[in-house]
């Protein structure tokens, strides 16, 4: 998904530039190389560097544009892109030119030209041969010159509309490719999202279970307050039975006391009263 803004942002970014806004599309260019940077994506780092080093070379800057061009290169050297590096040389070829140091410009030219005999790339062979005349022309090697410039026409005139066909679908293939990359990348998002949102349910499971587990444990602690609750009422009033009863047991005690010490008294009296008489 980032790599696809990346992609949108180099895109941009060549509007940019053909439309003379040179500021604007560097912005875009450093923008998209922050997100390739980040995702690790090393072509398209690679092809960033391209554009913002053919940009610099628009505005004169010739050192940078080679100094960019070079990381560019380096880059596809590195990750084995052959026909990416083969035409990062083309642009090199011609940043070299443009400061007139010509060995350097062959140096680059010769092994993008020796790429695209090994691998077939007869495009930029066309390119190859174009600047190969340039070259042998500001050296005043005219009759190379006129070699290469042969050679350009040659080949150009027994590239079939076949062969042309074939360049468009590798880059058809390449478009495809990043596409399904993207697709990917969102399916990728897609089942991140799904994950987060299990997750989350989840979550929110066990806080519901939790709090019937707490509601539970409530209610249960209630029926056992109430239950001891209960029983220490229960026992209470069998407390105040017990009592009631030694009460009443005192008070019988006590009256029947009461009745044997009147009647001994009676008694006494009876008993005095008879000897007096």
């Amino acid at each position: 998904f980032k790599n696809g803004i990346g992609l949108a942002l180099n895109g941009l970014g060549d509007v940019y530039e053909c439309q003379l806004k040179f500021d604007e599309a560097d912005l875009k260019y450093q923008e998209a190389l922050i997100i390739f940077e980040k995702t690790d994506s090393k072509i398209s780092i690679g092809e960033t560097y391209v554009n913002m080093g053919t940009l610099q070379g628009k505005l004169g800057n010739y050192q940078e544009e080679i100094k960019f061009l070079n990381v560019a290169i380096k880059i596809f050297r590195d990750i084995e892109v052959n026909i990416a590096l083969a035409n990062g040389l083309i642009y090199l070829t011609n940043a070299y030119i443009n400061i007139n140091d010509l060995i350097q410009a062959r140096v680059a030219v010769k092994e993008a030209l020796d790429l695209s005999n090994e691998f077939g790339y007869d495009l930029i062979k066309l390119k190859c041969y174009l600047y190969m005349q340039a070259l042998f022309e500001k050296q005043g090697n005219f009759e190379d010159a006129l070699k290469y410039y042969k050679l350009y026409h040659e080949i150009n005139d027994s590239i079939s509309s076949i062969e042309k066909t074939k360049e468009v679908n590798k880059l058809l293939i390449k478009f495809e490719s990043d596409k399904k990359q993207k697709e990917n990348e969102l399916l990728k998002l897609k089942n991140n999202q799904q994950i987060i949102e299990y997750t989350l349910l989840e979550k929110q499971n066990q806080i519901t279970n939790l709090n019937l587990e707490n509601e539970t444990s409530q209610k249960m602690l209630m029926v056992s307050l109430t239950k001891q609750q209960k029983d220490s009422i229960s026992h209470l009033q069998d407390q105040k039975s017990i009592q009631e009863q030694l009460n009443s047991q005192q008070k019988e005690l006590h009256n029947r006391e009461n009745q044997i010490s009147e009647s001994k008294i009676k008694n006494q009296i009876a008993l005095r009263n008879y000897i007096i008489s």
